[in-house]
């Protein structure tokens, strides 16, 4: 019985010896677990910086970088906006073997630059790196959009010494800048202490909850392969009405009442010469430019005035930096009535073909890059050319070119016509031919004279053709099972046309031909044109919401195989 209690004591001295163990253990088990939902939960109130709910596809920019392998891309480009619109990697590889990744953010900050470029040291050799000199004039009171600059970037990156860096440099910055409302007001209820809601977003983000829609949750995932290589393709088109002499006579009156700075703040030059050093250290080149950006200096702060350019080509002298001037040095031959997005501000996809043309020759000439072959941008050529397609035939003014691509892709497309108002007087005989060419039998000619007019063309073959004196409507189905209803009326039947696909309107409904493009893949619009046949003079005419909104509900579906967002809302 001894025995028997003496085994039995230690058997219960052996269950005491472990209790501790097992409490530190559960211990461990339930902060481990609340560590990472609390780091779930902060994902997922963090915005996710794409679209529909934000502008351009900040998240997929950087979500691609973070993705490449290692010491693959020999040129990288930094820098704001205007070099996330103006420069095409793809553009690039495909014409130059020049494998390069475009690293840009909006209201990118040169703080920003300067972590992004210790990011690509860490995982890249690149021979190049090109900076656009817009962000060098950023100062204390440049407004509101500071602090989403800095979170465009900040949020996307796991903790590290360069992100708390980052974290305390912005500090720094809004430290200076806090007498600016507008900046404060950005920065929200965690104003006066940024460094700790960089470092922990759901700081600053903790009641977004509130706003969260679908959105937040198909965009949960990283994004391992972005097609563009970084660029934000925009098929919108607005001319630039404004000319350099205009924008410098402006910025000399802001100047002379002490309203626009032309001098580079000390604070940016320092950042400066820190990605100069960086980049000897690493033996990569640094080269700075500016992407063209026609804009008032008084209401546009990075309007690329003469007196920027003169201040940035002296600083990059003085410091050993290469300088390319893109709007007042080098001869791009932008055409000023297309290639800009927002009437100069930023260039579009066409307008990017030029600037990275000018690039490749650059580049293959003077830094021994090019003629590479890349298996990630192989395999993301073809989804690139496809949706190049889309954009061309989105950003196309004339009827002629408009109906030659419509021609050499038919097989593709499903085509609707409708006419309102009038839609025969003003073609050409050019023009009657081309729509000869997609298979349609009316003549066109006088006899049509105001009259109503619908066709549906399918995949090449048409479904529908009729014109008449009185409304024409007509419902059918198309072979992916979407349906349409279609109505014209000439200018005896009340001058309208509609264009309804699923229940949504998506006609122009203008006098003219007004034209409604669907990829019958996937039942997105890709295009809603009106060109105003009734006159001789007719380009075409687009509405820009609605033709980004088409441009990126179908580069979701195709590429990354989200949900559809194309639905027009009235607003």
């Amino acid at each position: 019985m001894r025995k028997l209690d003496g085994k039995m004591a230690v058997e219960k001295t052996d269950t005491r010896e472990k209790r501790p163990w097992t409490r530190l253990c559960r211990t461990v088990l339930f902060w481990g677990l609340g560590l990472v939902l609390f780091f779930c939960v902060q994902k997922l109130l963090t915005p996710k910086y794409s679209w529909p709910k934000f502008d351009e596809n900040q998240k997929y920019t950087v979500d691609g970088f973070r993705s490449l392998e290692k010491n693959t891309e020999d040129v990288f480009f930094l820098g704001t906006s205007h070099m996330l619109f103006g420069v095409s990697p793809m553009r690039l590889y495909e014409q130059y073997g020049i494998s390069a990744y475009n690293l840009a953010t909006s209201v990118q900050t040169v703080e920003g630059s300067y972590f992004l470029m210790q990011q690509i040291f860490r995982t890249q050799s690149p021979k190049v790196i090109i900076l656009d000199a817009s962000e060098l004039f950023f100062s204390d009171d440049t407004g509101r959009n500071l602090d989403a600059g800095v979170h465009y970037i900040m949020d996307a990156f796991p903790l590290s010494p360069e992100k708390v860096e980052f974290a305390w440099n912005y500090q720094q910055l809004y430290d200076r800048a806090k007498d600016n409302p507008q900046v404060r007001e950005a920065a929200g209820a965690y104003a006066e202490n940024v460094f700790w809601s960089c470092l922990l977003p759901v700081i600053k983000y903790h009641d977004r909850w509130q706003e969260m829609n679908e959105t937040d949750f198909t965009g949960y995932q990283t994004l391992d392969n972005y097609y563009t290589a970084g660029q934000f393709l925009s098929s919108v088109v607005q001319e630039v009405t404004l000319t350099k002499e205009s924008m410098k006579e402006q910025a000399d009156e802001l100047k002379e009442r002490g309203l626009y700075r032309t001098e580079i703040p000390e604070q940016n030059l320092v950042f400066l010469r820190k990605m100069k050093e960086l980049c000897d250290e690493n033996r990569c080149q640094l080269v700075l430019t500016k992407v063209p950006c026609y804009a008032k200096p008084g209401s546009y702060f990075s309007a690329w005035t003469e007196d920027r350019f003169e201040t940035t080509a002296k600083t990059a002298e003085d410091l050993g930096i290469e300088y390319i001037d893109l709007m007042y040095e080098a001869d791009v031959p932008l055409d000023l009535g297309t290639d800009s997005v927002d009437g100069g501000k930023h260039l579009n996809a066409k307008g990017s073909l030029k600037t990275s043309d000018y690039f490749g020759q650059y580049l293959q000439e003077n830094c021994g890059v090019g003629s590479v072959r890349n298996e990630r941008y192989e395999e993301n050529l073809p989804a690139y050319r496809q949706v190049f397609d889309v954009v061309e035939l989105e950003a196309e003014g004339s009827l002629t070119a408009y109906l030659d691509k419509l021609i050499q892709n038919r097989d593709r497309y499903v085509i609707v016509i409708a006419g309102q108002n009038d839609m025969q007087a003003g073609l050409s005989e050019e023009e009657k031919e081309k729509l000869s060419g997609l298979g349609l039998k009316t003549a066109f000619d006088e006899k049509m004279y105001m009259h109503s007019y619908l066709a549906v063309i399918e995949k090449g073959n048409v479904r529908y053709e009729a014109e008449s004196v009185d409304t024409l409507s007509k419902e059918l189905t198309l072979d992916g099972g979407a349906r349409l209803q279609l109505v014209s009326g000439g200018y005896l039947a009340y001058s309208r046309c509609s264009v309804i696909l699923e229940g949504n309107e998506y006609a122009q409904n203008t006098i003219g031909m007004n034209v409604v493009v669907i990829d019958p893949g996937t039942g997105l619009v890709l295009d809603s044109v009106v060109f105003n046949t009734y006159s001789s003079a007719h380009p075409g005419k687009r509405t820009a919401a609605w033709t980004n909104r088409f441009l990126r509900a179908y580069e979701n579906s195709l590429i990354f195989g989200f949900p559809r967002y194309d639905i027009i809302v009235e607003e």
